[in-house]
C-alpha cells in the first residue's frame, strides 16, 4: 500500500491514460475511496477529533436548553390563558356593577337628600344665631332647636324576603315589600313631626291631628314610634287593604314591626 500511496501514484501520473491499464486505474480510486471512509471513522488527526468532539457537546447543549425553552414557553402561555379567564371576569363584574350603579332603587338614595338637608338646616341654624342675638326672645331658640329626628325601619335584604315562608309572601315581590317599608317610614316621619311639636304652635289641621295622635298614646307606648290604619289613611292616602295587611304581617315576622293592641286599637310599633 506504501508503494501506492507513494511511488506507484507517482508513477501512474508520470504515465499517459492510454500507458496505464483501466484494472490499475479502478484499483487506485477504490483504495482512495477506502483511505477516505477510514478517516471519516477514525478521524483525519487529533484536531479534528477534538472539533468533532466540541461539536457532539455544542449539540447535546443545544438541544437540553431547546427543551428547557419548550418547557418555558408552555408554562407562558398556560399563564396567558390564565390571565385571559381573570381579564373576562374582572370584566363581566365591572359590567355587572356599573348594572347595578345605574338600576339603584330611588329609596335606596333617601340617605343623600337627608344629608343634604340636613345641612341646609345646620346653616340655616348657624346663620339664624346672629338674629336671635341681635333680637333676644324666648320662643324663637325653641323652634331652632326642635329638629324631628325620627328613625327609619330598615329595609329588607334580599335573604331575609327569601327566607319568609311562602304562604306569607304570597304574590308580594321583593320590591313591593321594601316599597311599602318606604310608605311606613314616610307615614311614620310626617304622624312624629307634627306630634313632637308643641300644640300650641300647630294651625288647627295639624291641631287635630295632634289630638287624635295624644288619644292613642298609654302608658305602654311611651318611647314607642307606631302607626295606626287611621295614619295610613290621614297622612299618605291610602287605605290598609289585604295586601297591606299581608306586608305588615310579612315585616311582623321578619322582626321590623310589631303588633300592640289596647284599647280596642291595633298599633303597628316600629322596631329599630
Amino acid at each position: 500500500m506504501t508503494d501506492v500511496d507513494g511511488g506507484t501514484r507517482s508513477f501512474f501520473v508520470d504515465l499517459d491514460d492510454a500507458e496505464v491499464p483501466s484494472e490499475f486505474l479502478r484499483v487506485f480510486e477504490r483504495v482512495e475511496n477506502l483511505k477516505c471512509v477510514i478517516c471519516l471513522l477514525k478521524g483525519w488527526d487529533e484536531e479534528v477529533a477534538a472539533s468533532k468532539d466540541s461539536t457532539v457537546k455544542s449539540l447535546s447543549n443545544a438541544r437540553r436548553n431547546i427543551v428547557k425553552i419548550r418547557s418555558i414557553i408552555q408554562a407562558i402561555q398556560e399563564n396567558i390563558e390564565c390571565l385571559q379567564e381573570e381579564r373576562n371576569f374582572a370584566k363581566y363584574q365591572q359590567q355587572k356593577l356599573l348594572y347595578i350603579l345605574n338600576n339603584i332603587p330611588d329609596r335606596f338614595n333617601c340617605l343623600v337628600p337627608t344629608q343634604k338637608k340636613g345641612d341646609n338646616n345646620l346653616a340655616s341654624v348657624t346663620s339664624s344665631e346672629p338674629s336671635t342675638k341681635e333680637h333676644p326672645s324666648t320662643e324663637q331658640p325653641l323652634r331652632n332647636k326642635t329638629v324631628c329626628n325620627i328613625p327609619e325601619v330598615l329595609f329588607l335584604t334580599l335573604d331575609e324576603f327569601e327566607k319568609t315562608p311562602k304562604y306569607l309572601r304570597g304574590r308580594v315581590t321583593y320590591e313591593k315589600i321594601n316599597g311599602f317599608i318606604e310608605v311606613f317610614n314616610k307615614v311614620l316621619t310626617s304622624k312624629y313631626a307634627v306630634f313632637k311639636k308643641k300644640k300650641s304652635t300647630l294651625k288647627k289641621k295639624d291641631a287635630d291631628l295632634w289630638n287624635a295622635y295624644f288619644k292613642q298614646e298609654l302608658k305602654e307606648t311611651k318611647g314607642l314610634y307606631f302607626c295606626v290604619a287611621d295614619d295610613f289613611k290621614n297622612l299618605n292616602g291610602c287605605v290598609l287593604d289585604k295586601a297591606s295587611l299581608n306586608m305588615l304581617t310579612i315585616l311582623r315576622h321578619c322582626g321590623r314591626i310589631r303588633e300592640l293592641r289596647t284599647g280596642g286599637i291595633l298599633r303597628y310599633v316600629a322596631v329599630f
